[in-house]
């Protein structure tokens, strides 16, 4: 499965499938996690490609928001 979490106030986006996938064109191997920003882009499988629009932001309720910052655009 993929999972996308509440982290410090901010989205993480875990890869629990037992191949990479792809975060905005970079592989996310299996077991780690990652900051999932405004308009990114998952590919789960070579034909699914998934755009994220975050539409509001969530209560920080476990602290301030922690992030890093977004990845360069890039054409798929």
């Amino acid at each position: 499965s993929i999972r996308i979490r509440l982290h410090r106030g901010g989205h993480l986006v875990g890869n629990d499938l037992p191949h990479p996938v792809y975060l905005d064109g970079e592989p996310l191997p299996p077991g780690q996690e990652r900051t999932l920003h405004h308009g990114a882009t998952l590919q789960p499988t070579r034909g699914t490609l998934l755009r994220f629009n975050i539409v509001a932001a969530p209560a920080a309720a476990d602290g301030p928001v922690v992030a890093e910052p977004p990845a360069p655009a890039r054409r798929l």
